[in-house]
């Protein structure tokens, strides 16, 4: 009797210690499972962080991103607001095409690229850090060099000659006006600063280039301020800070967007060609009345 209740005894001990061996595996695992996935969502979290504290798939306050595919809306104040302080843009302004006003105007990326200038690309900005151009454009806007009587100046013959091309030209297309002009200012020598103000680098108005002639960058500027006088409406021009890829040189050339095509106007030629052609220049940025661009080599093989 005492032999099967000891038998029976350590047969239920044997039983709840199985048991108890059960239980604690079936916890272990639950443990396990739990805390993986815990670390789970945390590294999601943190792969996920960028710089507005959102994560991948969330814009602030938990918002959902748009997809790439969707359509972008773009504030408008947010684009002036862009120019205004200066930042880098991308210019094409044909791309910023409003669909329909509103608190968010929608932005288009046109089917049809800008000009890749020199087979660069461009990003636009208002001007500033360009004291030397923008004494130019405040000399030029206090007393202009050309006016529609001709040029302010008391040399006759050049008043004369001037006249004289300015009525030739005056119904001529875009295309002969600036094959004219190339040819009234490739006449002048060609002086360095240094020569005519002592200095490294000068930014001579038109009427200063008329009494002492002047640089590449001083030729880019008396011929954008004469076809402005002939007609050109001045946004579609630029002067043009390039590298001479042949002669190692720093060079300014003027730029002249017509016919989806850019010609350029240089004082070493009087052959106005288009950019395409001038593979060895390579401009670090161009400019006009109104906005700065830089310009970059895009990386090879990606067109970008």
């Amino acid at each position: 009797m005492f032999d099967n209740a000891e038998s029976h005894t350590r047969n239920t001990a044997s039983g709840c210690k199985r048991l108890a061996l059960v239980l604690a595996v079936v916890t272990l695992c639950f443990f396990i499972l739990s805390t993986s996935a815990e670390n789970c969502r945390a590294e999601d979290n943190s792969a996920g962080r960028i710089q507005n504290g959102g994560g991948i798939g969330q814009g602030k306050n938990n918002e959902p991103l748009p997809s790439p595919d969707a359509e972008v809306k773009v504030p408008a104040q947010t684009l002036a607001d862009t120019e205004k302080n200066g930042k880098a843009v991308q210019d094409d302004e044909e791309s910023r095409e409003v669909i329909a006003p509103g608190p968010a105007d929608t932005v288009k990326i046109p089917s049809k690229p800008p000009i890749r200038l020199f087979g660069t690309v461009e990003f636009r900005s208002i001007i500033k850090n360009l004291p030397k151009w923008e004494r130019v454009l405040a000399e030029e806007q206090k007393h202009p060099t050309f006016t529609e009587q001709g040029i302010d100046t008391d040399n006759k013959k050049l008043q004369e000659r001037w006249l004289s091309l300015k009525a030739k030209l005056k119904d001529a297309p875009i295309k002969e006006k600036l094959q004219g002009v190339t040819n009234f200012f490739n006449q002048w020598p060609y002086k360095t600063d240094n020569e005519v103000w002592g200095v490294e680098d000068y930014w001579a108005t038109p009427r200063e280039f008329f009494n002492k002639s002047g640089d590449c960058e001083d030729f880019a500027i008396s011929k954008f301020y004469a076809l402005i006088n002939l007609g050109v409406p001045p946004e579609l021009m630029r002067i043009a800070a390039v590298k001479d890829g042949i002669r190692g040189l720093g060079h300014a050339v003027l730029v002249v967007f017509v016919d989806d095509d850019a010609y350029i106007l240089d004082n070493i030629t009087n052959l106005v060609l288009s950019h395409k052609r001038l593979t060895h220049y390579s401009p670090q940025f161009t400019v006009n009345e109104e906005y700065l661009w830089r310009h970059v080599k895009p990386k090879p093989g990606t067109g970008k």
